[in-house]
């Protein structure tokens, strides 16, 4: 394997498994060989960890308990209240959560309501990406209305307090010391290595990276066609992450979740991811998929919740997130997305282990695909398949 590595990496070593990518399937994989006695070492290409911010205790049981084993702490989101749907006209309704606002019967409304969707989940409009894959996507979720909610048993029920990093933070500390290294890009992996090159050997690696990371990396022997066939078929959506700081959460005070959706923009979703306990905390409303700026979400804040009224008395600030300049985190996308027309091709394919490779990462897991329990369960079956596959070899030794 070769790759730009900084120091101390710049001279040949050797380990059991080398993984790539310290997002949170990687960072929980190489524990788990660590404590199966396995050496490992963590490529990651970005300055930083990578984690997320939702998870929920009941049927995300592998992230609930891991946030228990690392003391996480997490807020319940507020759902017992208002929420507001913004239509085609901009008229903004009023509804209780977990209701429905009105019962569209036009396809106007049904095709807008689609293209929030899309939006919210992938970060896609639905002519970008195949039905069948959205389909099978809340299908692992539990259903369109668990992936969506807010409530118990929901996608969003569960916040994380300490912020997006705490679980890739929390989880390298356990790591011994010198696994991880980051700004560490991997450009190729080569099964028969030219010792002219940095390299690192290794008897296996496990492959953590979203698919269209693939494509810039060189495997020598050839991944089996399917695979790259698999690759090439998939692309990101894109998220422009939008905080919104005010001084006091306003929109509580008229009875709303401070959650928000819009078929005009230019924010399709609002949250509210304030703190219970915003006495002389900052407020804010996390805004997906914003295409304007400040002036633009702040009248549509205005428009949603305040009734028109000016909300500027209460603003502090606005910050806008990076992701869309990130190749490594995926343009703020939670998962790689296949075009349409691709869905049920050379999947199983994908996700299988080849040769000495493994294919992990949430993107392969079959449950809570794109969130932070689906890559801890492909973290397990990684791991599991490296610790079986080197007990193999080494029987035979």
């Amino acid at each position: 394997m070769s790759s730009s590595l900084p120091s101390p990496l710049h001279q040949h070593q050797v380990f059991d498994v080398v993984v790539v990518g310290a997002g949170l399937s990687g960072l929980h994989a190489a524990y788990l060989l660590q404590m199966a006695g396995l050496s490992t070492l963590v490529l990651e290409a970005r300055n930083r960890e990578f984690g997320a911010a939702w998870i929920n205790d009941s049927t995300q049981d592998r992230i609930w308990k891991l946030a228990n084993e690392l003391r996480i702490t997490s807020l319940v989101q507020v759902s017992e209240v208002k929420a507001v749907a913004q239509d085609v006209d901009g008229t903004c309704i009023d509804f209780m959560y977990g209701g429905a606002p009105v019962q569209y019967d036009g396809s106007v409304q049904a095709q807008a309501t689609g293209k929030v969707w899309t939006h919210a989940l992938i970060g896609c409009d639905p002519r970008e990406v195949s039905a069948l894959f959205v389909l099978d996507y809340i299908h692992a979720a539990g259903g369109l209305m668990q992936i969506r909610s807010d409530k118990r048993h929901g996608g969003q029920y569960m916040r994380i307090t300490e912020g997006t990093s705490a679980f890739g933070e929390r989880v390298a500390l356990l790591l011994n010391p010198g696994t991880l290294k980051l700004s560490s890009p991997v450009d190729s992996i080569v099964e028969r290595p030219d010792l002219s090159l940095t390299q690192i050997t290794t008897a296996r690696v496990i492959m953590t990276a979203p698919s269209p990371v693939y494509r810039t990396i060189t495997f020598s022997p050839p991944l089996s066609p399917a695979k790259p066939t698999y690759v090439n078929a998939t692309h990101y959506g894109s998220y422009t992450r939008y905080l919104v700081f005010f001084k006091v959460p306003f929109w509580r005070k008229d009875g709303y979740c401070g959650l928000a959706q819009s078929f005009v923009g230019p924010v399709s979703v609002f949250r509210d991811t304030s703190r219970e306990e915003y006495d002389g905390q900052n407020s804010c409303l996390t805004c997906l998929s914003a295409l304007e700026k400040q002036s633009a979400v702040l009248q549509q804040i205005s428009q949603i919740f305040a009734g028109g009224k000016d909300v500027t008395m209460w603003f502090i600030e606005a910050l806008e997130s990076p992701w869309m300049s990130e190749q490594y985190s995926g343009w703020g996308s939670p998962i790689a997305v296949l075009a349409p027309g691709e869905f049920g091709k050379y999947w199983d394919a994908f996700v299988a282990s080849e040769r000495s490779l493994h294919f992990i990462g949430n993107e392969t897991a079959t449950r809570w695909r794109g969130y932070m329990d689906g890559a801890i369960r492909t973290a397990e079956r990684g791991a599991a398949e490296v610790i079986a596959a080197l007990r193999k070899e080494r029987a035979l030794l």
